[in-house]
């Protein structure tokens, strides 16, 4: 190119092309990236080509013999940990069985990857015009590339096969074929072109190999872009699209200034230098200041459709952090997306146990009903709420009031709401499964004091050498034989009952059984809770998530178990009376028999 103090040529031009793609896509990701570790390792590894691409320019156009080899020397190896940080990269994608197996070996190449920077960083090699590498490293240099590279390439194919979501299948594609593109390009090419000597000279076989591995950037990019690979959950297309207009126009800007910076001072007789730092400064500011302002106008011209979005949305984080219970905060949204998008019929399904359960609905009857996804008649749009990898739900929306279908825009401002509404609802789910995980807690504590103070009340009873404390397995008996007389003055009759040593049934005489029986009574009403007791039938009719959780306030499972117990039933039949576990039945048992214990420990002498 005339007028540059260097020529630039095809070797050039792609290095530099390749250096400003990678350079974007890295400080892309980095800002826009959810932060997760398969992120992260691929910001590293983009950045690290992004070095690679720096060091090929400086090469090709300083002086390296008058450098003293400079930049080959410490600029060189910023190609090397993409090879490990790719693989390793491309071995968190496969299934949990077959990560665990290549972790060593993913560690094997960190190290040989570390040892291989040490010793291009101070050992006494022979750097070249010719090469960019040192050449007594080329021979382990290429040995790491090439396995580094096929196993990338074996990963892609086997989490191509595993994986069951078609998006992810997409995604794990586009990987795929920008490893390939890649690999061939700074590798194979590479081997290729040492061996065959092609005809053409060294920077076009040069130029070649950096525009395969651009191509591989490229096809990233356009993973990135349009299929959100590493950046899940978020709608980027648009903002893609915004800050490549954004760079290409700034830097056209800048290139302008400060050539007119340039020939100004020269026609003018100024000090250039100052004139273009005082022109730069001055683009600066401006540029910064405009920002939000061409964003605005951006969206205002091409993306009319996703105009109300950020207003919407910062109103629904609003109302929803004002509902305590995430049914509520599920409901206000499927009311919300009724009234955005004109659709009368919306549900939102949640992941619950493997199957697709409704948690919110415009028509309430169907809030804890499964949704059948495989329906395709059931709802006339669906768009899946991911958080990362994983789908965590399905907002589903039934054909529009006015019978008219979606629109290509209807589509993408849904796309962008469900993109912004999974990380709401996952954090409202987490919030639930916490409040759960604290009231199981504070349970398990109030339990564990009941004992205490059982036990506490026992002890005092043995020290001050009065009546024996009742015993355990005696009132479990007189519980589950509340209902049959005969068992009762059996239990009785026997030598050592301690039950029968209760003042009031030792008292009653003949009575002693309708008596032990008035106690009993009024030991298990002492449990009701004082108030928002529910009838055993809105436990029976209560929805199936909430059954699920097989979780009951104590007050309430204590009482209706008690209830039961006396009623006659085995833990079996309250199982399935309360919604629980048998299992769960018996630890409520468990917990009235202590609560009794205590109730009646210091209520002798004074049940009537």
């Amino acid at each position: 190119m005339p007028g540059l103090p260097f020529e630039i040529g095809p070797s050039s031009f792609t290095a530099i092309v390749g250096f400003f793609i990678s350079l974007w896509l890295g400080c892309y990701l980095v800002t826009h990236t959810t932060h997760s570790r398969v992120a992260w390792l691929a910001i590293l590894t983009i950045l690290s080509l992004a070095g690679y691409f720096l060091h090929a320019v400086l090469c090709l156009h300083v002086p390296a013999v008058q450098a003293g080899f400079l930049w080959r020397r410490f600029l060189g190896w910023f190609a090397i940990p993409a090879l490990p940080l790719w693989l390793h990269v491309t071995a968190s994608l496969l299934p949990a069985e077959f990560a665990r197996r290549e972790r060593w070996f993913v560690i094997g190449m960190y190290a040989a990857a570390i040892i291989l920077i040490g010793l291009w960083l101070f050992g006494a090699w022979t750097f070249s015009t010719a090469s960019l590498v040192p050449l007594e490293l080329a021979p382990p240099l290429a040995l790491l590339a090439v396995v580094a590279a096929l196993a990338a390439t074996a990963n892609l194919v086997v989490a191509q096969y595993t994986v069951r979501d078609p998006i992810l299948k997409r995604r794990q594609r586009l990987l795929l074929i920008a490893t390939v593109l890649g690999s061939t390009g700074a590798i194979y090419w590479s081997l290729f072109a040492a061996w065959w000597s092609p005809p053409w000279d060294p920077p076009t076989t040069l130029a070649l190999g950096h525009s395969l591995l651009i191509a591989g950037l490229l096809t990233l990019a356009y993973g990135i872009v349009r299929q959100n690979v590493f950046l899940t959950g978020q709608w980027i297309a648009r903002d893609a699209l915004y800050f490549l207009f954004a760079i290409a126009a700034v830097a056209l800007l800048y290139v302008v200034a400060i050539a007119g910076a340039w020939f100004l001072a020269r026609a003018l007789n100024f000090d250039a230098l100052m004139l273009i730092l005082v022109v730069v400064t001055g683009l600066v500011i401006v540029t910064h200041l405009l920002t939000d302002w061409v964003r605005a106008a951006w969206d205002a011209i091409f993306f009319r459709e996703l105009r109300p979005l950020r207003a919407e949305m910062r109103f629904l984080a609003q109302e929803m952090s004002r509902h305590v219970q995430p049914e509520q905060e599920m409901q206000f949204v499927v009311e919300s997306v009724a009234h955005l998008t004109g659709s009368p019929r919306v549900s939102l399904a949640l992941d619950e146990g493997g199957s697709w359960a409704i948690r919110a609905s415009t028509h309430k009857e169907r809030i804890g009903e499964k949704a059948d996804l495989e329906q395709t008649d059931a709802y006339f749009f669906r768009e899946p709420l991911r958080v990362f990898d994983k789908t965590v739900g399905y907002l589903l929306l039934g054909e529009k009031s006015e019978g008219a279908g979606y629109s290509r825009q209807d589509r993408a401002w849904i796309s962008a709401l469900s993109a912004r509404l999974a990380p709401m609802l996952e954090q409202a789910r987490l919030r639930e499964a916490a409040t759960h995980k604290l009231a199981a807690l504070a349970q398990e504590v109030t339990q564990i004091q009941s004992q205490e103070q059982a036990m506490h009340q026992e002890m005092q009873h043995v020290l001050a050498g009065s009546r024996p404390p009742i015993d355990r397995f005696e009132l479990c008996e007189a519980i589950r034989y509340h209902n049959h007389p005969e068992r009762l003055a059996e239990l009785l009759r026997r030598e050592g009952s301690t039950l029968a040593a209760l003042p009031t049934v030792a008292r009653a005489g003949p009575r002693a059984v309708p008596a032990l029986q008035q106690c009993l009574t009024t030991a298990v009403e002492a449990l009701r809770p004082p108030n928002n007791l529910p009838s055993l039938e809105a436990l029976r009719a209560r929805p199936v998530r909430i059954k699920s959780r097989r979780h009951l306030p104590s007050t309430v499972a204590d009482y209706y178990t008690a209830r039961l117990v006396m009623a006659g039933y085995t833990f079996e039949g309250i199982a399935e009376e309360l919604g629980v576990s048998s299992r769960q039945a018996q630890n409520y048992f468990e917990r009235v028999i202590t609560r009794l214990l205590g109730f009646l420990e210091m209520r002798k002498g004074e049940i009537s």
